[in-house]
């Protein structure tokens, strides 16, 4: 739960972000620690971040 708590706070510079984000942080650090794997928390920033950088490539690259 610390990770988690610590993982949300590392993202303050986001503030608006915060409320949606703690959540979660704790949700992944529970079955990070649950199932002591990483894989879940990497899939998930990859996607989650993957979600913006694709509109904003295509936008880059004049498809969009």
């Amino acid at each position: 739960m610390t990770h988690g708590v610590l993982w949300a706070l590392f993202h303050a510079f986001k503030w608006w972000d915060l409320i949606p984000l703690f959540p979660v942080t704790l949700a992944l650090s529970y079955v990070t620690s649950r199932f002591r794997n990483t894989t879940p928390g990497i899939v998930i920033h990859a996607a989650t971040n993957g979600l913006i950088l694709v509109p904003l490539v295509l936008m880059v690259i004049g498809r969009l």
